[in-house]
């Protein structure tokens, strides 16, 4: 069975903000962070969020290409769970119904495949 794996970047004062600026949040270091999210994006082909972090991954991701990061999560299949969303614009991204998502979720996880990874923290975690 699949797992899904929650990583959320997350201030001490609880500020969750600028996906685009993760996971070094723009600081040139060693290229740890990176390494550690290209590896959890390379095992993993599907990604969930609940309906308040879709806007802004979608926004800060569909802008962007050309690297590895970039590349792979646009490519990969997005869920996203809200009883409001219509019509979702990135690019292989299906919504589940609010009423349903325990079922759904239970679904996708015994679907053959890679692990789901999750970002984004509330409601849906």
């Amino acid at each position: 069975m699949r797992k899904i794996i929650d990583s959320t970047y997350i201030t001490l004062d609880g500020v969750i903000g600028d996906p685009q600026d993760w996971p070094d949040n723009g600081i040139e270091g060693d290229g740890t962070g990176m390494k550690v999210q290209l590896d959890l994006l390379a095992s993993c082909d599907a990604l969930l969020m609940g309906a308040r972090t879709y806007p802004p991954m979608a926004a800060a991701w569909m802008a962007r290409s050309g690297d590895p990061y970039s590349d792979r999560i646009n490519a990969m299949a997005k869920y996203v769970v809200s009883s409001t969303l219509t019509g979702p614009e990135w690019t292989n991204t299906t919504v589940i119904g609010g009423g349903n998502a325990i079922d759904e979720i239970r679904r996708l996880k015994e679907q053959p495949g890679q692990d789901i990874v999750q970002y984004g923290f509330g409601q849906l975690s």
